[in-house]
Order: structure tokens, then C-alpha cells, then sequence
């Protein structure tokens, strides 16, 4: 349910089930077409969802889908940085 673990977990292509309460979780899942691996509702029982997630043929779907996600991801990621940079540069 941390943030910071999913987008950890996401950067090293490994897959995480998201028990999240804020909108960010599912739309950082979305950009990896991942957003089966949100619990959608933290009240409800999630044992079926869950289950479903932890097949393998699931697991190796997801990690696929990751894979493919982060080289982009990575470059809109290190062009932002440039940007910033760029920008207090400017202001020295």
C-alpha cells in the first residue's frame, strides 16, 4: 500500500498487488496496463482478485508488460530532469 514501494517494485519489473486509497496507485498501474493488480476496494475481500494475480501465467504477463513500459517511461522520466536543470540554470 506505499507509494513509493509500488513505484520501486514497478522500476525493477517486479509486479505488485496494490491495496492503494488515493488515485495515484491506479493511475501508476495504468501506465503499465497493470490496473487488474489494484485492489478495487479496500473494504472488500480480495482473496479471488488476488489469487488470480499470483498465476504464473499472470505474473509473466505482468513483468512482460512492465518491461515494455519502462524504456519509455525512462526517457519522459530523464527529459523532465533535463527540463528542470535547464530551468534553474536559468535562474543562477
Amino acid at each position: 500500500s506505499r507509494y513509493h514501494g509500488l513505484v520501486t517494485a514497478l522500476h525493477y519489473g517486479i509486479p505488485a498487488y496494490v491495496l492503494g486509497w488515493s488515485h495515484k496507485y491506479g493511475e501508476l498501474l495504468d501506465d503499465f496496463e497493470l490496473s487488474s493488480f489494484l485492489h478495487p476496494d479496500p473494504g472488500a475481500e480480495f482473496d479471488e482478485q488476488f489469487q488470480r494475480v499470483l498465476e504464473p501465467e499472470s505474473l509473466e504477463q505482468a513483468a512482460a508488460k512492465i518491461a515494455n513500459a519502462l524504456p519509455p517511461i525512462r526517457k519522459q522520466v530523464a527529459g523532465m530532469w533535463e527540463e528542470v536543470l535547464a530551468d534553474l540554470k536559468q535562474q543562477l
